[in-house]
């Protein structure tokens, strides 16, 4: 450009009264535009290097909202990174519960902004931290499931079939519990009066009483055996002296022989008593009939559980049935 043209150009929009920045600027660029957009990113990158969040918004908000004022798309994307980010760490460092989630809203946004400019933008593993690479996968799984209607429904579907399938194998499980009639029954048996006087419990257990008839029954048949055992030993310590029986002459063989008496007497005079007592007992409880009453359960048909999902507009509804 000629240098006199330097000189002459704001003279002449001074005369006119035509406000200087309306004036193309030498090289062609446009008002604005990308050459305020870069500046205004490069200060953004400035600020976010040394941590100064709010400065980030700051600068890159107005950029961006109502209208972006970048000229490429890979300036929208960057910026709309950096918003992201710094609005997520804002709501890490604000204290207060309402700006804590006016940030995490924010940063949500921003990051939607950029996933929807550039689908599959990831952020770097070395460069970003685990939590905020959840937080912006999240998002990414928000969207597409947003983008995808069907896919959530469809997963919605396998949920309900899973859970429907859990349910049924839950209710088999009460199958033998469901009844829908219970039968009472009253059966009368007679008792005979002369089991009472049998030995070895046998009253006892007429009366419904088998612990103690068991009781009696061990006792008694001890008792008897030991009573058995004592007469067949007793009868090895005589010997034949013609037609009577006499002892042997030597102090063990009769002392043995009176202990063989003693055993004898012993366990037969027990045996004798537990007889006579549960002949007693048996009679004091004894009942000439009684009534059995039984319960008789008459089980359903086997529990089945129904599914039926119907896909309405932008709606799901499951219908689900059981029975027992």
């Amino acid at each position: 450009m000629d240098p006199r043209a330097k000189v002459l150009v704001p003279a002449f929009v001074l005369l006119l009264g035509v406000p200087a920045s309306s004036v193309a600027q030498p090289g062609g660029g446009a008002p604005g535009g990308s050459v305020l957009g870069g500046g205004a990113l490069t200060r953004a990158r400035t600020a976010f290097s040394v941590r100064k969040y709010e400065q980030v918004v700051k600068i890159l908000r107005p950029e961006l909202y109502p209208r972006s004022r970048f000229s490429t798309e890979a300036q929208e994307v960057e910026a709309y990174k950096l918003l992201g980010i710094s609005h997520y760490w804002l709501s890490l460092l604000v204290k207060k519960p309402t700006d804590k989630k006016t940030h995490r809203k924010q940063a949500e946004r921003q990051f939607s902004a950029l996933l929807t400019l550039r689908p599959g933008f990831r952020l770097a593993k070395l460069r970003y931290t685990g939590h905020l690479r959840k937080f912006f996968n999240a998002v990414r799984k928000k969207l597409k499931a947003a983008a995808s209607p069907l896919k959530a429904l469809e997963a919605e579907l396998d949920f309900c079939r899973k859970k429907s399938l859990f349910l049924s194998k839950q209710f088999r499980g009460y199958r033998d519990k469901c009844q829908s009639q219970v039968l009472i029954t009253q059966r009368v048996e007679k008792r005979y009066y002369f089991w009472n006087f049998v030995p070895f419990g046998l009253g006892q257990f007429q009366n419904q009483q088998r612990f103690k008839g068991a009781l009696f029954a061990v006792s008694q048949g001890l008792m008897l055996a030991l009573n058995i055992t004592a007469l067949i030993l007793g009868e090895t310590t005589y010997v034949r002296n013609g037609p009577n029986r006499t002892v042997l002459n030597d102090q063990k063989s009769r002392a043995r022989a009176a202990d063989i008496q003693k055993l004898t007497i012993a366990s037969g005079s027990i045996f004798w008593s537990l007889v006579l007592w549960g002949i007693i007992d048996a009679v004091v409880f004894y009942k000439k009939t009684t009534v059995v009453r039984q319960k008789k359960l008459i089980p359903l048909g086997s529990p089945n559980v129904g599914l039926s999902p119907s896909v309405g507009r932008g709606s799901l509804v499951l219908n689900l049935e059981a029975r027992f």
